[in-house]
This record gives C-alpha cells, structure tokens and sequence, in this order.
C-alpha cells in the first residue's frame, strides 16, 4: 500500500479481492457500516441542511485533515466563509478550500494536534 500526498491510502486491488469482506446483517442481509458518512456516499438531506445552517451562522469554521474535494464539504467552508466566519485549515496537502480560507496550517494533525490540545491555542502572528 501506498501512501498519496493528501494522506489517503492506495490500496491494491487484490486486497479487496481476496482478503476484504463486508459484513452483513445477519438479520436482513443488509451492509452493516457506522454511521458516517463514506467518501463517494451522500450525506443525508436532513443532516446536510443541519450542517449548512451551522455553517452559515458559525463565527469560526476549522477544517482538520481533509481535502474538502467532495462538494458538500466544500460548500460548508464557503457557507461559513461568505457569512464572514473566520476559516482555518490544518491538512497535509492542497484543499479545495485554500483559497478562501483565512489560515492554513500544511501539517499533518499526529504533528499539530497534540501541541493545540496541551496548549488550548496555537498562536498566530497578526498581520
């Protein structure tokens, strides 16, 4: 397996074929999965219009360890971003959302996270 530059992992195709199995309900033979939301599943309308709400009213929008590629994560950071919220990110990599964002810390969140959570803040020079 290879690791890419936004932090996910390719993984080869034999490994689906031959060693990966879904579990199923034993009860009505359906995929059992937590209750996420899995890159290239839609998030479900009602969640959906939580999330932006909570977007478009939030005064600071913090984005940590994803690509923000799929356009429903990316329309919250705009949603926060247009309503004048003020956005951060903390990804290794590019994000869709680089543009808008007000802060970018390109790091990986094993390397940072730890340091924001003993500290409680990361300081940030004003400019």
């Amino acid at each position: 397996m290879k690791q890419r530059p936004d932090g996910d992992i390719e993984i080869d195709e034999k490994f689906w074929e031959e060693d990966f199995h879904i579990p199923t309900c034993s009860k009505c033979d359906g995929i059992l999965k937590p209750d996420v939301v899995f890159f290239g599943d839609n998030v479900p309308k009602d969640r959906a219009i939580v999330a932006m709400e909570a977007s478009a009213r939030c005064d600071a929008f913090l984005v940590l360890g994803s690509s923000v590629m799929p356009l429903s994560a990316f329309r919250l950071v705009r949603a926060a971003h247009e309503a004048g919220a003020a956005t951060a990110i903390i990804n290794i990599g590019k994000t869709r959302a680089d543009d808008i964002a007000d802060f970018k810390i390109n790091a990986r969140l094993r390397e940072i996270l730890p340091h924001l959570l003993n500290t409680g803040s990361l300081s940030v020079p004003v400019f």
